[in-house]
């Protein structure tokens, strides 16, 4: 019986660098504060529009959402026509491919 193996997912920054997302449950932020059951991701943010704390992804089988943890300058969703959606903080939302914590827009990809 072969068992699928689930691909491993990242955030890529403007400049193309991409980070991996260690885990099912990730907080991310300047310095994000370590959550229960959650991993962390620090993404150097050059528009300081990021919180330390900002936001928390969370895998559902091949699907993420987010929640945006009442981080200072928000986090939007970039839907398929380009329009962005801002997100309301405390409650979870499906993630899409673009996504813009504080001012600094990512994308959310399978790297493996």
């Amino acid at each position: 019986m072969v068992v699928p193996r689930r691909g491993t997912w990242g955030l890529e920054l403007p400049d193309g660098e991409v980070l991996e997302l260690l885990g099912d449950d990730v907080v991310l932020g300047r310095k994000p504060e370590p959550q229960e059951g959650a991993t962390t991701l620090q993404i150097v943010d050059p528009t300081r529009t990021m919180s330390k704390t900002h936001a928390r992804l969370r895998r559902r089988g091949e699907d993420w959402t987010i929640e945006d943890l009442r981080s200072t300058n928000g986090v939007a969703l970039v839907d398929e026509g380009g329009e962005t959606i801002p997100l309301e903080a405390g409650r979870e939302y499906e993630a899409v491919e673009q996504l813009i914590i504080g001012t600094l827009p990512v994308r959310l990809r399978r790297i493996s």
